[in-house]
Order: structure tokens, then sequence, then C-alpha cells
């Protein structure tokens, strides 16, 4: 999610001892006199241009560059934006909210822009982090500027029998209808999958598979995993350690969202690769139902490679 942070002091902003250019005090907010010279400083290089980002399911807050993906790291850095980004309950260092709904993630937004000092934000999800970005432009129309998703589901069907494996309208599908059950439906499924990854992993798979006809791929690794301790570390921690937030968000997926797509009316950016036709056909239902959404397609599949993401990332910035 993009914002505005507070604003900085006046001052100058030197590169290799020279000072490249100066600013005035912002009248949006103001830094406290004991602040860090770094908070100053991040407050102007940053002004209208920081992000907040909802992390996809099964998936945990960037760290630092030496995540899974550095290019996405890369596409945020030279974009110019501060992100902001969180690990929803039941991710990460975050406590388990069972029963959540996805409206839920938006006090927990909130509170984070608001401790940012931030008053004007874009949003922005990938995959499973895309319903709750959605969520943000529905429930916070007063502050959020724009929205984008990526991959992102819709609404499930979850009524009548058990799905087939060739559904014709990926809404219904094995998942979701399990989650409609109960966790005691889902969660040996969830369970069963995060064994087959890791299985995966232990015969020399990547942590992330890239896709080689997708341009921009060359700064994702492909090595073996397991050769990593950086990866295996995430890796453990979302398929190994817990799968409470990833059982918690199907579970809120099938149910009431706790808002209406139609009552969105920010402009809303929903992107999808060639090779996923799941996500083509979640991202068509979702604008019919979304007047102010528009389709970005890119090449490749359900993650976006470094081009696409980027353009997302200028999208964002209007």
């Amino acid at each position: 999610m993009y914002a505005n942070p507070k604003g900085g002091r006046g001052g100058y902003v030197a590169r290799d001892g020279a000072v490249i250019t100066a600013w005035e005090t912002p009248n949006v907010h103001s830094i406290s006199p004991d602040a860090l010279a770094e908070e100053i400083l991040a407050a102007y290089l940053y002004r209208g241009r920081p992000v907040a980002f909802c992390c996809a399911g099964a998936g945990l807050r960037l760290a630092d560059a030496r995540w899974k993906r550095p290019d996405t790291v890369g596409a945020i850095t030279d974009s110019g934006i501060c992100m902001l980004v969180h690990d929803r309950p039941g991710y990460g260092g975050s406590t388990r909210q069972p029963r959540r709904a996805v409206a839920d993630v938006v006090a927990d937004v909130r509170v984070l822009v608001d401790t940012q000092g931030w008053d004007r934000f874009a949003v922005a999800g990938v995959s499973g982090g895309g319903p709750h970005a959605l969520a943000c432009a529905a429930l916070l129309s007063d502050r959020v500027t724009r929205c984008a998703v990526s991959a992102c589901i819709a609404p499930p069907l979850v009524e009548g029998p058990e799905p087939s494996p060739d559904e014709e309208d990926p809404r219904r599908n094995l998942i979701s209808w399990l989650a409609a059950q109960g966790e005691h439906r889902l969660r040996p499924r969830i369970e069963e999958a995060a064994h087959q990854i890791m299985a995966s992993i232990q015969r020399g798979g990547p942590e992330v598979i890239p896709d080689p006809d997708a341009p921009g791929t060359d700064s994702v690794a492909v090595g073996p995993a397991k050769d990593s301790p950086a990866s295996m570390a995430r890796l453990t921690a979302t398929f190994v350690d817990s799968h409470e937030g990833w059982v918690d968000d199907n579970i809120a997926f099938a149910a009431d969202w706790g808002f209406t797509l139609p009552s969105i009316g920010v402009p809303v950016s929903l992107w999808y690769g060639t090779k996923d036709d799941r996500s083509r056909k979640q991202a068509a239902y979702l604008a019919a139902a979304i007047k102010t959404a528009d389709c970005h397609e890119y090449v490749g599949g359900h993650l976006q490679n470094d081009l696409a993401h980027r353009r997302m990332l200028a999208w964002l910035q209007g």
C-alpha cells in the first residue's frame, strides 16, 4: 500500500559529500524534534511514494535483500517507494486470529499506517493477499488512492457437491469447498500440500521455480533450496512450523468477506499471467463486479516477473 508519510523538516540531501537538493517542511505532518536523522531523511525521500503490501497466502513478509526474490526487492528500491509489509495473523511472528474475516485486515492496516503518519495511500496484494488489499480499498475508501492485485482470487463458490478437478469455473475448487466445511476438513489437505512441497525441496528443488518464458527472471535463484540456510529457514517457517495463517486465510476466503466488490470506488488494476488461466478467469469476474477495475496481462505464470512487477509499481504511483 502506498501512502503519504509524515513530513520532514527543511534540510538538504547530499550524495558523495555534495548537496544535490533541498526541501521545505511539508504541511502534512511534523517530525518529532528528537527524531533520528534517518527518519527525517526517509520522510523526504519517500514523500508521496511509500508502499505497504499484503503478502500472498503461505507467504512471509520481505525481510531484506536476501529474500527469495531479489529482483522484487530491486524493483521496490528502484521505484523510490517506501514499502510497508506485515504478516497477517497466523503468519511469521503474528499471533493467530481464528475465525477472522478478510475485512479484519483493515483494522491492522489502519493501525500500521497511522503509526507511520500516512493519511493517503494505495494498496497492493498478490494471490491470497489480493482479497485483503481489496478489503482496504473498499473499507478505507477515504484514504486509499489506488489498489493493485495480482493473481487475485475471487469469492469462491462453495455450495453444492464436492468440486471435480476439471471445474471450468476456478471459483469452484476443492480447497475452498473444504474450507467452507470447517478447519477439520481443510487442515489435512493443507498439511498434505505442505508435505509435498517440502518433499520436492528435499529432492533438490528450488525455493522459487522460474518461468523460462517470462522476461526479467535472470536474478531469480534456481539452485537447490536445501543448500541455502536462508531458503530453508523461510520454507520451514511457512510449510513446517505452522500452517495456521494458510488455514485461516482459506477459511476466510470461503466465508463472507465483510465487504462487497461493487462498493469499491477507487481505481483498481487486476494483473495476471498469460500462462495462469485460473487467474485470468478470476480477474474477469472481479472486473465485472468492480466498476473501476481494469485488467493487465503480463507474460508468465502465477507470480509476476520483474518487468510486470515494475509496471504494477509504476501504475500504483499514478
